[in-house]
């Protein structure tokens, strides 16, 4: 158990990711497929300078591959291109960082468990790298399938590995992102100890990390700060398969010099999507049971641009009932939306626990021209079938 463990320890690395509803891939990644690359900071007026070894979290996001067989190759990415989401684990594993992840801890709760302690520093100092709602997402396989999304998730029950304490789940950055016809910033990126075979989970779960302090309001990672946390994962039966990533939201300060990130960065530079969704359950007629029953989940919104930038919460549970339920609208609360949606038991499904995804989808999305980025919040619950009387 001693080698699995360490194996385990070291491939759940999760690199750092500055800042869809697609197939699966499982296929071997070649060794040439991502070439040595280098970044330096440059000078944040330089926003349109493409001449230097430098990258720039400004008005243009440039890359430089200066080892590329061709020549000096060139990655610009527009600010925000509707869609400011970015896989920068690069820079967290080649350059300017090639350490800014450190696993400071794990622990063996109990057989088949693992604690795994996560520190993430932010690689630059200057306040106007800072970025918002960081977010390390694990992948492992995902054999649940979810017919109408057409996505699928990890099943501890089917013998997947999965995070067990998620803040939220994401479609960002999954495996089958990885041939999107995009730099490696904006898709799956092998990190350094990723499996060869990449997981195919499309919908993975994440924990959040940002700068500590009852002044950080809007989820911010500052440049120059560092943050740990702590991932209780269930253990995927052989083969083992797991990839990693980090989302990060971004866009250039609003004022310059930043001073306070707080109020120097507009509210755009946060996620575009719902940052958190959270669900509570209150049965009614006496819940789910094997010959019937209600049960109502009331969805809780949080969105920084408010509840008018993205579509009413929709629920999939495939083997309780058909389609998809809509949530209705009751309540706004502090930073939130209220929603809720009664789910009967269609199919009389048997006892047990069956899970349930819930998506809140970005009036940003855009997957006719970035299907690669997947603007959903996602949430999975565990809805319980009873015995009936």
């Amino acid at each position: 158990m001693i080698p699995y463990l360490r194996m385990l320890c070291f491939a759940v690395l999760v690199g750092m990711i500055i800042s869809g509803c697609s197939g699966r891939n499982s296929q071997p990644i070649t060794p040439d497929e991502f070439a040595p690359q280098q970044a330096l900071t440059g000078s944040p007026d330089a926003v349109n300078d493409q001449t230097g070894n430098h990258y720039l979290l400004a008005y243009n996001f440039i890359y430089v591959d200066p080892y590329s067989p061709d020549g000096p190759k060139f990655e610009v990415i527009p600010v925000r291109q509707g869609v400011f989401h970015l896989n920068v684990l690069k820079f967290l594993e080649v350059s300017p960082c090639t350490d800014c992840f450190k696993v400071v801890g794990f622990y063996y709760p109990e057989h088949g468990k693992l604690g795994i302690d996560i520190q993430i520093e932010h690689p630059w100092t200057e306040l106007d790298k800072s970025v918002f709602d960081v977010r390390a997402i694990i992948m492992f396989n995902g054999s649940h399938e979810f017919p109408i999304c057409g996505k699928s998730t990890s099943d501890p029950a089917l013998g997947d590995g999965a995070v067990l304490n998620p803040d939220g789940y994401t479609a960002l950055y999954n495996g089958s992102t990885i041939t999107a016809p995009v730099g490696g910033y904006q898709k799956y990126f092998p990190g350094k100890q990723a499996t060869l075979v990449v997981p195919d989970s499309d919908i993975n779960g994440y924990k959040c990390f940002m700068t500590d302090g009852p002044w950080n309001n809007r989820n911010a990672f500052y440049a120059g700060s560092s943050d740990v946390n702590s991932f209780s994962l269930q253990l995927p039966a052989w083969p083992f398969l797991i990839g990693y990533a980090v989302d990060v939201s971004r866009m250039p300060p609003i004022t310059m010099p930043v001073d306070d990130p707080m109020t120097d960065f507009g509210i755009g530079a946060n996620c575009t999507e719902p940052w958190k969704v959270y669900v509570n359950e209150e049965p009614v007629e006496n819940g789910l049971t094997d010959t019937g029953g209600q049960t109502k989940l009331i969805i809780d919104v949080y969105d920084w641009q408010g509840k008018s930038t993205y579509y009413v919460p929709v629920v999939e549970c495939p083997e309780i009932f058909n389609g998809l339920l809509a949530g209705t609208w009751v309540s706004d609360g502090a930073g939130y939306a209220r929603y809720e949606v009664t789910i009967s038991n269609e199919h009389m499904a048997s006892v047990g626990n069956y899970m349930c995804l819930i998506g809140v989808e970005a009036k940003e999305n855009d997957p006719i021209n970035f299907p690669w980025l997947d603007l959903t919040a996602y949430q999975i619950i565990s809805l319980e079938v009873t015995k009936g009387e």
